[in-house]
């Protein structure tokens, strides 16, 4: 632990990091491989912080260390977690993420997106996969529960006419 930084500014960046990144503290710790109660007293400024744990910190949320340590220079324009180990990432999601990739008609928005609020193509198209990814997840958690409702429906009347065939 080191107490020459600034524990409550580091907190705050370590909370923008998270807030841009649309992650709750439990999943920030997780990536982190330390306690969400770490976490979380982290980001208010108590404790301390380790110099292993910055610059896992800085690694795996790709932002530069100076700026998370001292403040200096600007936030990262667009934050991306930078996940050197794929296998945390099942064969389903890889293969989406690729085909994502490479499709031109994205690689065009984004290559717009990156001209004209100069950002950096990579960082844009990096934004534009891990969005498109969340719709995704979104639209297959929508159409999963309207099974769940078919299926519990179904249950329903399929009970109800055993009851009543029983009655009978």
């Amino acid at each position: 632990m080191n107490n020459e930084f600034d524990l409550k500014a580091i907190g705050l960046r370590m909370k923008t990091v998270r807030t841009r990144l649309h992650k709750t503290q439990a999943d920030m710790a997780q990536v982190l491989e330390i306690s969400l109660s770490h976490y979380s007293k982290l980001e208010v400024g108590i404790g301390g912080i380790s110099h292993g744990l910055i610059h896992k910190f800085c690694t795996a949320f790709n932002v530069d260390q100076p700026w998370f340590v001292y403040g200096q220079g600007n936030p990262p324009d667009s934050i991306v977690v930078s996940n050197r180990n794929t296998s945390n990432l099942d064969q389903s999601t890889l293969c989406r993420l690729v085909d994502l990739v490479l499709n031109k008609d994205i690689q065009k928005m984004a290559e717009t997106f990156s001209q004209q609020f100069k950002v950096d193509f990579t960082h844009s198209m990096a934004m534009m996969v891990a969005e498109l990814l969340k719709y995704q997840d979104e639209q297959a958690q929508v159409e999963s529960l309207a099974i769940q409702q078919k299926v519990q429906e179904a249950s329903r009347e399929f009970l109800a006419k055993s009851k009543k065939n029983t009655s009978h």
